[in-house]
């Protein structure tokens, strides 16, 4: 059990923290920091780059064109950027009449697991179904509260 003192000295340090955050307002966390308006080195370095950026690009399209591997590399990377995975439409079986009750809910996470389990769906899938089924329960969650203040108010 702590003594008076001490729980009297954690109430009065408690008392002394500012409400909100450890700064106040205005106050840098790091007063020896950059100051305002003092450019980065990649920002001083890419206006240095601005003044010659069309001789820079047609020694590379040259380079490039004389068969240097790097610079055919860099101007494929811009003109033709890496795709990103795309998964392809897949459809599971839902509740009937859709999902709009938390029993629904559990019905079609068991479903997404069991599929993801059977191997008919990837894990990164079954991932984006539930987040998608989630912003559906966040949805039957507020529609539940709106109705139950409603009923409230009604009451009065």
């Amino acid at each position: 059990m702590p003594s008076d003192a001490a729980v009297l000295q954690f109430a009065e340090t408690k008392q002394d923290k500012p409400k909100r955050g450890r700064f106040q307002p205005g106050q840098s966390g790091n007063p020896a920091g950059r100051k305002r308006g003092v450019k980065d080195k990649r920002a001083i370095f890419r206006e240095a780059l601005a003044d010659h950026a069309d001789g820079l690009i047609q020694a590379v399209i040259e380079q490039a064109l004389a068969g240097d591997v790097q610079a055919q590399k860099l101007c494929m990377d811009r003109l033709i950027p890496a795709l990103r995975p795309e998964s392809a439409p897949m459809s599971l079986t839902m509740p009937k009449g859709g999902v709009t009750s938390t029993q629904d809910l559990l019905a079609a996470h068991a479903g997404i697991i069991k599929a993801m389990a059977g191997g008919k769906v990837s894990p990164d899938d079954a991932k984006a179904m539930s987040a998608l089924l989630e912003g559906q329960r966040k949805m039957i969650e507020l529609t539940d509260i709106v109705e139950r203040l409603e009923c409230l108010e009604a009451q009065r």
